[in-house]
């Protein structure tokens, strides 16, 4: 039996910590393996719709009261590919979508990144820089979302822009019959709460009840204390490399 702690990263193909887990992880502490349960499609648009109009179009004046709200990587992928106009100010959750959003969107400001690393507290950052009576909002996102922005910032002017999908992988089931829960020293970390839900579909818990979890954000740990309830969670609070390599830490004590 290996003698490292095994880590199963069950995270989105190109998350920003899947080379980390593969290339910072691989150490005598840890033995990484990364299983991508998602693949996305992007959403049909209707290019006559008012956000197709106002916001994806080639217009070189822009909005100075338009932010763009980012709470993913992947988010930002897909708005890139739609939108043709330089953007000047978004809010992005974790240092990740915030570069991403500064070196492939090629937004000027960027505010959030690694000082915000939930949805709630790029909410907050909001809710305290911009105003509702001034500022209008944009929301690129994924089909199946949490309602957080949407709730937390109703009093702005906010527009939701549903840019894509994310399905199950066809060979999930497969992947993950190779994962080996007689291993000791094993732990599973979820990256996000649909990875949890397409997983546990095809998982046998009831063969890792002393699997050690860990989840990236509270979103995520609620998903898998609803479906794992009897196995102990470590929550890494934010989405960087060091803050999940400490949480892998703390699950050896």
């Amino acid at each position: 039996m290996s003698q490292f702690l095994s880590v199963i990263g069950i995270l989105q193909t190109n998350c920003s910590t899947h080379q980390a887990v593969q290339s910072n992880f691989s150490t005598s502490e840890f033995e990484p393996v990364v299983l991508s349960p998602h693949e996305f499609q992007p959403c049909r648009r209707n290019d006559n719709d008012e956000t197709s109009r106002d916001v994806v179009g080639d217009s070189s004046e822009e909005d100075s009261n338009l932010a763009v709200i980012f709470t993913s990587k992947r988010a930002v992928q897909f708005f890139s590919a739609v939108c043709r106009s330089p953007r000047r100010l978004c809010y992005a959750v974790g240092p990740a979508t915030a570069q991403a959003a500064a070196s492939v969107a090629g937004f000027v400001e960027v505010r959030g990144g690694a000082a915000c690393g939930n949805a709630d507290a790029l909410c907050d950052l909001v809710e305290a820089e911009l105003q509702p009576e001034v500022h209008k909002l944009l929301f690129p996102c994924g089909r199946v979302r949490k309602s957080t922005v949407e709730n937390r910032l109703a009093s702005f002017r906010l527009t939701v822009m549903e840019l894509y999908d994310a399905v199950e992988k066809k060979d999930l089931g497969r992947e993950i019959q190779q994962i080996e829960p007689q291993h000791k020293q094993l732990v599973l970390a979820f990256f996000s709460p649909s990875s949890v839900s397409m997983v546990m579909k095809h998982l046998d818990t009831s063969c890792y009840d002393d699997v050690k979890l860990i989840s990236i954000g509270p979103s995520t740990s609620h998903r898998l204390k609803e479906l794992l309830p009897h196995n102990q969670c470590f929550e890494c609070r934010t989405p960087s490399v060091d803050a999940f390599l400490h949480t892998l830490r703390l699950c050896r004590q």
